[in-house]
């Protein structure tokens, strides 16, 4: 799940008349919602490489026939007319400080009975 929080455009114009997109949160769904999955591996000790893919169901931008009447109803130019949706490809790199795992292992082997 996501929660758009802000959103800004520039509202300039030259003529100096009030621009209609300069309430640019009111064209985007402040909530999105969809599926993410991911793998990560460590191929030595400390290392961890990770790839990870979210697929978002709901649409970025709101229905057309939403938008503020005083506009003619109409979309700004820069909002296409297609389905627009957030989806995000990560890739990731890290190293784990603190790995214990081998002294757990050390406890482990310890309280286990020989055989």
């Amino acid at each position: 799940m996501a929660f758009l929080i802000n959103a800004k455009a520039d509202t300039t114009t030259s003529s100096g008349t009030s621009n209609p997109y300069s309430a640019i949160m009111d064209y985007y769904n402040k909530f999105d919602y969809g599926f993410g999955g991911g793998i990560e591996i460590h191929p030595f000790k400390g290392l961890l490489v990770g790839a990870r893919y979210n697929i978002s169901l709901g649409n970025l931008y709101k229905d057309p026939s939403s938008y503020d009447p005083s506009n003619g109803g109409q979309p700004p130019s820069f909002i296409p007319q297609v389905d627009v949706k957030n989806n995000v490809f990560q890739l990731s790199v890290g190293w784990i400080f603190g790995n214990n795992s081998s002294k757990k292992k050390e406890q482990q082997s310890q309280t286990q009975p020989q055989q």
